[in-house]
């Protein structure tokens, strides 16, 4: 029988949308965020530690509602905007040449760095055209997708 994982995501991630959730001043997220995520927002985040990413989902869902009213295009700028600061300040190391088999099998390190379950493949398509394929991840996560289309980009 397999074992039973308990799904995290890194400090890094969580951070961010402290950041963002916390200079929100207006009280949109007073009703959107269950008391678990308002005390996780409270916290000293770490960004080397694990943490639950059930409550960061709902806090980065909540993001999404708030700040960019769950439009697509806004969150895949975010991603672009996320990507290039992550992969150039925290996470330089996994980057320091550019091609694309490169940049897909370091995006793939890149998953494993930040969330404890899931795998991704990365596939070259054509000299236009990438396929990014995740396996027991969360298949129906659209904000999710969406952001890391911008990643990928």
């Amino acid at each position: 029988m397999g074992e039973l994982i308990v799904k995290q995501v890194k400090g890094t991630m969580v951070k961010r949308t402290a950041i963002y959730i916390k200079a929100n001043k207006t009280g949109a997220y007073d009703t959107l965020l269950s008391d678990q995520a308002k005390v996780l927002l409270a916290e000293r985040l770490v960004d080397p530690t694990w943490y639950s990413y059930d409550l960061y989902k709902e806090r980065f869902n909540a993001l999404c509602k708030v700040e960019a009213r769950n439009d697509r295009h806004t969150i895949i700028q975010w991603g672009r905007t996320l990507g290039d600061d992550l992969l150039h300040t925290i996470y330089k190391a996994t980057v320091s040449e550019f091609n694309v088999k490169t940049a897909l099998f370091r995006y793939a390190r890149f998953h494993r760095m930040i969330f404890n379950f899931g795998e991704v493949e990365g596939k070259i398509v054509s000299d236009h055209e990438v396929e990014v394929i995740y396996r027991d991840f969360e298949p129906n996560w659209d904000n999710f997708y969406h952001i890391v289309t911008g990643w990928v980009q």
